[in-house]
C-alpha cells in the first residue's frame, strides 16, 4: 500500500463515519448548545485532543466554551452542557465527568460508537458515529484504528458551521475571538 491509498481510504472512512450520524442527533446538540450558557468538552486520549479542536471552534463563534482539566475551567453548573467523546463509551475518567455534570444539573451529550454503553445510558443526547471499517475494506486490515477520532473534528465543524449561521456569525466574529497572542 502507498500513501495515496492511505489518504483516499482515510477520507472515505471519515465520510462513512460522518454519514452514519443522524441529522436528529445533530439538531439536538445544536439546540442544547444554543440553550446552554456555557459548554464544556471532555474526552481522553486522541478523542480528547480532537474534542479540544471542537471547543476552540465553538469559542471562535462566540460560544462560551471550556475544556475539562484546564486551569481556568470553572465549575459546571445547572443549565450548562457537557459534550464528551468516547468511542467505547466506557472510558472511566469521561464517565466520571459525565456523572459529576449530571449531579450539578448540567445536560450531557456523548459522541460514541456505542450508544448502549455505560456513558450512553448516562447521556441526555447520544451522537452515534460509526467507527468500524466496513467488511472487506482496506481499512479493515489497518494496524491503527482511529476512524472515530479522525471524524470528531469534521463533525464538530458541522455543528460549528450550523451554529455560526444560526447566530449570524461571520468571518469577523471568528477574527474577534481568535487568539491574538501567537
Amino acid at each position: 500500500m502507498d500513501t495515496v491509498l492511505y489518504r483516499k481510504e482515510t477520507a472515505r472512512g471519515i465520510s462513512v463515519s460522518l454519514d452514519s450520524v443522524s441529522a436528529e442527533s445533530i439538531d439536538q446538540v445544536v439546540e442544547a448548545v444554543e440553550k446552554a450558557p456555557r459548554v464544556f468538552f471532555t474526552g481522553a486520549g486522541r478523542s480528547f485532543l480532537m474534542i479540544q479542536a471542537m471547543a476552540m471552534a465553538m469559542m471562535q463563534i462566540g460560544v462560551t466554551a471550556y475544556v475539562t482539566g484546564g486551569v481556568t475551567t470553572p465549575a459546571i453548573e445547572e443549565g450548562d452542557l457537557l459534550i464528551g467523546a468516547s468511542c467505547s463509551g466506557e472510558t472511566k475518567s469521561v464517565a466520571l465527568f459525565m456523572e459529576q455534570a449530571k449531579k450539578q444539573g448540567a445536560k450531557v451529550t456523548l459522541i460514541t460508537a456505542r450508544p448502549d454503553s455505560t456513558m450512553g445510558k448516562i447521556a441526555d443526547i447520544v451522537i452515534q458515529m460509526e467507527a468500524r471499517p466496513e467488511k472487506g475494506s482496506v481499512q479493515e486490515t489497518w494496524i491503527t484504528d482511529n476512524r472515530f477520532e479522525q471524524s470528531i473534528v469534521p463533525l464538530g465543524d458541522c455543528f460549528v458551521e450550523y451554529l455560526a449561521r444560526q447566530k449570524g456569525a461571520s468571518g469577523n466574529t471568528i477574527s474577534e475571538h481568535h487568539a491574538n497572542m501567537e
